[in-house]
């Protein structure tokens, strides 16, 4: 495969990883299930009972949901930024551009640590201090986006 054709193929991967890590990031920030009992689940946001079944807004906030939520929006604007900057680099041929690839990297970069310090604060404090013993899939969709952003930063870096 000639060296073109390797770049396309690794811009076309990273914007397509980027725009579904994206989705995944955002779907998780707003789905209640991060943390569940077996009696109900918790979110950024909302607190859920399995019975009745409806999600309710938190009442009093503990500090480390205000931290997973700080982390959590911190990483959607970084991933946003990420993806419209592979955006302008795929389609208008922009790679030669130091300062883009620089955004690109950072942007990429900021989103993982701000996932990573997402899931580690819903993880190690909803365990310890609320005694929810299940990841949910919000959590596991949130590791997923994670993951996919360190491969973005991998195939960035070999460009």
């Amino acid at each position: 495969m000639q060296h073109d054709q390797r770049a396309t193929l690794i811009k076309r991967t990273i914007i397509t990883l980027t725009a579904v890590g994206w989705c995944m990031s955002f779907i998780a920030i707003g789905n209640p299930h991060w943390l569940s009992d077996g009696g109900g689940s918790l979110g950024l946001w909302q607190l859920c009972s399995t019975y009745p079944g409806e999600c309710v807004p938190f009442t009093s906030v503990p500090g480390w949901i205000y931290a997973s939520r700080a982390f959590a929006l911190i990483s959607a604007l970084a991933a946003t930024t990420a993806m419209i900057s592979s955006a302008m680099i795929c389609a208008v041929h922009l790679w030669t551009s130091i300062s883009l690839h620089r955004i690109q990297l950072g942007m990429l970069a900021a989103t993982v640590l701000s996932q990573m310090m997402t899931v580690t604060a819903m993880g190690t404090a909803g365990s310890t201090c609320l005694k929810y013993t299940n990841y949910g899939v919000s959590f596991y969709l949130y590791l997923v986006a994670t993951v996919l952003f360190t491969v973005d930063i991998g195939l960035t870096c070999c460009l």
